[in-house]
C-alpha cells in the first residue's frame, strides 16, 4: 500500500493529461469493484472520461444502496487506483433517473490508503491532477484485473 500526503484540491479540468484523472466518491468497496471490473454506476460524459488514464476510487459512507460490510477503507479515503480501460454501459438502474449510467472499466489496479481525499463537492464525481494528492503513479504496484463477473466483456 502506498501512503499519500496533502489534501484534496478541487481543479476542474476540461482535458486530461498523462498525470490526471477521474476521482470517484463510491459506496462500492474493494472487492466489488474488481468483481465488477471497474467502478460504475457514473453518469458521465463517456468521450471526456475515455480521454483519461487513471480513476482514483474514494470510500463513501454516507450512501445506502449498498451493505456496509462490503466498505474496506476509511469514509473519504482513497483506496484504489485503476488504469482506465474504456468507458462502456451498465445495467445497473438508478431509481428515478432517466440516464444511462457508465461502467469505468479496469485494465489494472493498485491498492492505496490515503484518508481525507474528498473535498465535499455535491457531484460524485470531479477530474484532478495526480500531483495535487502527491500521486507518484511511477510508484504504484499495479496488478492486473480479474476477470468480471460479466463473462461478456473482456
Amino acid at each position: 500500500m502506498i501512503a499519500f500526503n496533502g489534501s484534496a484540491i478541487n481543479r476542474h479540468m476540461e482535458t486530461s493529461d498523462k498525470n490526471s484523472a477521474i476521482f470517484v466518491l463510491t459506496g462500492r468497496g474493494f472487492d466489488t469493484i474488481l468483481n465488477e471490473g471497474g467502478s460504475q454506476a457514473w453518469r458521465i460524459n463517456t468521450k471526456r472520461a475515455s480521454t483519461f488514464k487513471y480513476v482514483v476510487c474514494i470510500q463513501n459512507h454516507n450512501q445506502n444502496l449498498f451493505d456496509p460490510k462490503q466498505l474496506t477503507a476509511r469514509h473519504h479515503a482513497a483506496f484504489m487506483v485503476g488504469k482506465l480501460k474504456e468507458v462502456v454501459d451498465c445495467d445497473e438502474v438508478i431509481k428515478n433517473s432517466p440516464y444511462k449510467r457508465k461502467l469505468l472499466v479496469f485494465s489494472e489496479y493498485a491498492k492505496v490508503d490515503a484518508p481525507n481525499q474528498w473535498p465535499g463537492n455535491r457531484n460524485p464525481v470531479t477530474y484532478k491532477r495526480l500531483e495535487d494528492l502527491d500521486i507518484d503513479i511511477e510508484g504504484l504496484e499495479f496488478k492486473p484485473m480479474p476477470f468480471a463477473s460479466d463473462p461478456t466483456r473482456k
